[in-house]
Formats: structure tokens, C-alpha cells, sequence
């Protein structure tokens, strides 16, 4: 066996299953490994529940699949091929789509803006017209369909569990590229994403702007983590119209939050 898909499911078993069976159907060689983060369970988060299945996966390539996917005829070989294509390849995105066509994420891009290196999925939203079909170098991916071999998590280590969810694959590709290895998107791996099918009602738990800003200072310098730091302040007078004293309160508490994240 020579991939090993890891799952991490948390309330969407309809879509599960849907992605199970397109797996059956057009994968080869392959064995899947699932861990259900959905009540009574405990929720664990993405990045702890992914690595429990990477520690018990068998296959030279781990893939991380999002239980909101359904992939189409040959999206694992196309990942395969890619990352045998160098050896220096180590993480492979396939090209995601929603489910009514439009581009969902073809890697990420970043921009400068105010002093923060700030990502965002290339072309999103837009329509698929071939315009991103050439295989690209990135700086990140997104991890809803991501292949991995398993010697970047040798050389690298897992996930970072200190990120319940989101940031973590931004976080895992940056480390990963400090150990030498190559980030690339793969246009002839489609795979169609809900996006947020199961992160939706978890989302308000997720400090994602504690971890950006982690990811900020750790990966970018001092500087872009203070400007971070400085518009998240200057935003929250503004923030404030027409909510509770609450909404400043959780404002306030990002800073100790990063304080412990950084030291």
C-alpha cells in the first residue's frame, strides 16, 4: 500500500460517506483512516486529530483529505506523479473546486498589506476557465486535499497542536520549507470541496487570529507580527458598534493568548 488518506471527520456523516465512496471509486492502492472529532466523542481539533491517524498511517504518502470533499478520476496518481516528479517535492495540493464549479483554492497567495503578510486562497470564487492550470510553486497550502510524504513529517514533525483549528497548514508548510522542501500545487488533481461543510459550528472556538499572529512572528519577522498586533488594536473601537462590552472584552484577551503561543 502506498498512500495512506487520513480523515478527520466532525459532524457531517452524509458528506462522509459521499467522500468515502468517491474514494472507492477512483483510488487505487490506498488505505483510509478516519477519526470522528463529532459528539459524544471529544473534539479534539484538526491538527491533534490528524496526527493520532499520521502516526498509525502505513503509506509512503499521507494524504489529508477533508470529510467535505469528493475527488474525481485520477486526483491521487496526478498528486503521486508530482511528488515523485522531485525529490525535493515534499507537500502536493490538488486544485479544489465548489461544488457548482467555481475555483475554491489553487494554493495560497500572499500580499503586504499594512505591514502583515496576509494569505488568501488563489482564485477563489472565481470561474475555472484554465487560468490556473499550470503547476505551481507555493509559499502555503490549503490542507482540504493536500498529499504529503511521509518524510516531511520526519524531517519537519506533525502538525502543530497548539492550533485547535485553522493556520496549521500555513504553519506546517512554512516549517516544512525551512527543512528544504517544496510546496507545489497540482492542476490535474480536482478534487470538489464544500469548504466549511464541518468547521462551520466550531468555528467561533478557533483563536485564528492568536495563531496568524504566531505565525506572523515565528515565520515573517518582528515587525510584521507588532503590525499584526497594532491594526488588531486600532480595529476594535470600530469593531464595537453595535455590540456588547463582551466583544472587547475577547478582543483584549488575543494579547496573553499570543503572549503564551510565542514564548
Amino acid at each position: 500500500m502506498k498512500t495512506s488518506i487520513v480523515i478527520v471527520n466532525y459532524r457531517v456523516p452524509d458528506l462522509l460517506e459521499k467522500c468515502l465512496e468517491s474514494i472507492r471509486q477512483h483510488t487505487r492502492d490506498y488505505e483510509i483512516l478516519v477519526h470522528d472529532n463529532s459528539p459524544p466523542n471529544p473534539n479534539l481539533g484538526f491538527a491533534k486529530a490528524n496526527n493520532i491517524l499520521i502516526r498509525k498511517a502505513q503509506g509512503e504518502y499521507i494524504v489529508l483529505l477533508n470529510p467535505d470533499t469528493w475527488v474525481t478520476k485520477g486526483w491521487l496518481d496526478k498528486l503521486i506523479d508530482t511528488a515523485e516528479s522531485d525529490p525535493r517535492i515534499g507537500i502536493v495540493q490538488s486544485k479544489t473546486l465548489r461544488p457548482n464549479g467555481l475555483l475554491d483554492s489553487t494554493g495560497h497567495r500572499y500580499t503586504f498589506v499594512y505591514g502583515v503578510y496576509m494569505p488568501g486562497d488563489r482564485g477563489a470564487l472565481e470561474p475555472d476557465r484554465g487560468q490556473y492550470d499550470l503547476q505551481t510553486e507555493l509559499k502555503t497550502c490549503t490542507f482540504a486535499s493536500v498529499l504529503i510524504k511521509r518524510r516531511v513529517f520526519e524531517s519537519s514533525g506533525l502538525l502543530d497542536e497548539k492550533m485547535f483549528l485553522y493556520c496549521e497548514d500555513m504553519e506546517f508548510c512554512l516549517r516544512a520549507a525551512r527543512h528544504g522542501w517544496r510546496i507545489v500545487y497540482c492542476p490535474r488533481s480536482v478534487v470538489y470541496h464544500v469548504r466549511h461543510g464541518s468547521a462551520s459550528t466550531v468555528v467561533k472556538i478557533s483563536p485564528w487570529q492568536v495563531y496568524f499572529a504566531y505565525i506572523q512572528f515565528k515565520y515573517f519577522g518582528l515587525m510584521p507580527f507588532l503590525a499584526f498586533i497594532f491594526t488588531t488594536i486600532i480595529r476594535m473601537p470600530a469593531g464595537m458598534k453595535g455590540k456588547d462590552a463582551s466583544y472587547l472584552v475577547k478582543k483584549l484577551a488575543i494579547i496573553p493568548k499570543i503572549k503564551r503561543m510565542i514564548t
